[in-house]
């Protein structure tokens, strides 16, 4: 998640500031949630709560309705293959 979109959804909820910078860490910089939650002291459930409630506030990514969303973490020279496969597919829809 870029920090805008995480901005837009945050913006959509009611969350402290400390909630937010958790779900910030885990979404937009990819720290783990359980070395979030170690770092601030809370339960590793309250972060996932706070992350999905971003989550759910977050608008759709793009693409279709029945495109599926994956979310992993790979090398940067597979990220780059793997976001072309979406550019792509993209591109193809408007065609």
């Amino acid at each position: 998640m870029t920090p805008a979109e995480f901005l837009a959804a945050a913006d959509r909820t009611q969350l402290s500031a400390k909630s937010r910078m958790m779900a910030y860490q885990v979404l937009v910089e990819g720290v783990p949630s359980k070395r979030v939650s170690a770092a601030y002291g809370v339960t590793h459930g309250r972060v996932t709560q706070v992350v999905n409630r971003v989550l759910a506030d977050a608008p759709p990514k793009r693409g279709p309705a029945h495109w599926k969303r994956v979310s992993v973490r790979v090398p940067p020279e597979d990220a780059a293959t793997i976001l072309r496969i979406e550019a792509r597919a993209l591109a193809a829809l408007s065609s």
